[in-house]
């Protein structure tokens, strides 16, 4: 969904993660976020997130899901390097458990 966020290309490899007893490595390709209260409060983004999200996003997709009711998000997010999902207003949290694939649009 174009909301002014930086140039998406694709990600590097991912990050590969070793658990113990599980014989293969875990590879996280993506990383889902909710807006409000995971990467922001009342709409701003906490500090540090800009420059973490930017470093993450080097590594895997960064999908970040919002309702941006009043738009703050599209601002706070401008220039990061995120895929943004806007969400039916209130369904925010329903929306940010299931799983996404890149590119997908949230269908109600």
């Amino acid at each position: 969904m174009g909301l002014g966020m930086a140039e998406r290309k694709p990600a590097a490899s991912g990050i590969e993660v070793t658990i113990p007893g599980r014989r293969r490595l875990l590879r996280i390709s993506h990383a889902v976020f909710g807006f409000n209260g995971t990467l922001a409060t009342d709409g701003r983004l906490i500090r540090g997130v800009g420059t973490r999200m930017k470093r993450l996003a080097a590594v895997v997709d960064a999908v970040v899901t919002m309702a941006d009711t009043f738009g703050t998000a599209r601002r706070a997010l401008h220039g990061l390097p995120v895929t943004a999902q806007k969400t039916p207003q209130y369904h925010t949290l329903r929306y940010t458990t299931r799983p996404v694939r890149a590119g997908q649009e949230f269908k109600r």
